[in-house]
């Protein structure tokens, strides 16, 4: 969308489950971001984005909507602030199911991020790239079953999932003035102010 003659874009997407594919998650990203570009704006105040939504059709590295080509088009690099959020899968790692709900009882987030998959890639460099995620202070909620207080809350069936921080909301704004000091009260939730 256009307000005050910024392209803002929001990005929702569902990236590769399971805890050992960091790898598909990245490519995930990556294919997400270097794909999507902007239709013409249909007026002034109207933006359409094409390359994420399973209405678009993608042809082998061109993105159509419908039979018109959008290549050429601005990308999503140019937008001028970009916000993902969604279901991004990354887990935590190195850790056991115990652990994990040790450390989320004494309410230890700080060694929890520790072992973000999320964090760690993109700390590396290898997704997310100039993005910025405010600072979670809310229990992991991956595998978390609403109505069950504390602990009991988390996957305590056969397979004991880790619980981890799935759902997240990353953000880029090009005009550097980002929320240095940034946090999160409660899950899945964010606030970007200029």
């Amino acid at each position: 969308m256009k307000v005050y003659d910024r392209i803002i874009c929001f990005i929702n997407c569902h990236f590769a489950a399971h805890i050992e594919a960091v790898t598909r998650r990245n490519a995930d990203f990556d294919h997400v971001y270097r794909t999507m570009t902007f239709s013409k704006p249909s007026n002034s105040f109207s933006a359409v984005a094409a390359g994420a939504s399973s209405a678009v059709q993608m042809i082998r590295g061109a993105n159509v909507i419908g039979a018109q080509s959008v290549e050429g088009l601005p990308e999503l690099s140019e937008a001028d602030m970009v916000i993902f959020f969604g279901d991004f899968n990354y887990r935590l790692d190195g850790i056991s199911y115990d652990e994990a709900r040790d450390f989320i009882s004494q309410r230890c987030f700080d060694w929890l991020r520790e072992k973000d998959q999320l964090r760690g890639e993109m700390e590396a460099g290898n997704v997310f790239q100039g993005m910025r995620e405010a600072i979670i202070k809310f229990p992991p909620t991956y595998k978390f079953e609403r109505h069950l207080a504390g602990l009991a809350g988390y996957d305590s069936g056969e397979k004991k999932r880790i619980p981890a921080w799935c759902d997240r909301i990353l953000y880029r704004d090009s005009r550097s003035l980002l929320l240095n000091d940034c946090s999160l009260d409660c899950p899945v939730a964010a606030s970007v102010t200029e």
